[in-house]
């Protein structure tokens, strides 16, 4: 999340559910909550502290195969196309899926698109 992206913890349930229509009614009751029981302060802290997070160096120690799923950056994903490409490029373990059109919350967005990824990425012998 990014700090422009503070103003949707602004928003009234009926423009919350409008933005996520996509989703499932069960998630999108869930995001209704979820906004209503978060402190502002706290969020700006987690995006502070993690504005500056090296995900390059985290995708190099990983040992072990690993699926990183993303969004599309025009649709709210937070990992940019050269980002990706980075992270997925630093190690071999790493295998990087983008789901077009998903913001995000992929898993919420297109849930279908990443259980197709999960399945396939499960699929291969490593």
């Amino acid at each position: 999340m990014k700090r422009e992206e503070l103003a949707a913890l602004d928003r009234d349930a009926s423009e919350i559910r409008a933005a996520y229509s996509a989703w499932g009614e069960r998630d999108g009751e869930a995001k209704v909550q979820e906004v209503a029981r978060v402190r502002r302060p706290a969020v700006e802290g987690i995006i502070d502290a993690n504005l500056d997070a090296d995900l390059l160096d985290a995708a190099r120690s990983l040992a072990v195969p690993t699926l990183v799923i993303c969004g599309d950056p025009a649709a709210g994903g937070a990992a940019t196309h050269a980002d990706g490409d980075a992270v997925a490029s630093a190690n071999p373990n790493v295998r990087l899926v983008r789901i077009a059109g998903a913001g995000h919350n992929p898993h919420r967005d297109d849930p279908e698109a990443v259980r197709r990824a999960l399945l396939g990425w499960l699929a291969v012998p490593r």
